[in-house]
């Protein structure tokens, strides 16, 4: 959650692991501190290297159509 830099920072569901590649995610919501930002909401998608310790952290606001909502269950994925 620190690598994120959002504030008011909070885990978005549960983490994900993918033990073959000994890697962790999980997806945060929190506040963009940045002035310009104005303290808007944003999600960002975090993953976690197990072996190094390490973190990488995008910024994933297109994950969902509108932050504070997601898709009712069963609803199909978009087409590509």
């Amino acid at each position: 959650m620190a690598a994120s830099g959002l504030t008011a920072v909070r885990a978005r569901g549960s983490h994900l692991d993918l033990p073959s590649l000994r890697l962790s995610s999980l997806l945060l919501e929190g506040r963009y501190p940045q002035a310009h930002m104005n303290g808007s909401l944003g999600l960002e998608l975090c993953v976690f290297e197990q072996r190094s310790g390490r973190a990488a952290v995008t910024g994933a606001d297109s994950l969902l159509p509108a932050l504070g909502t997601s898709a009712p269950a069963g609803t199909p994925a978009p087409q590509r």
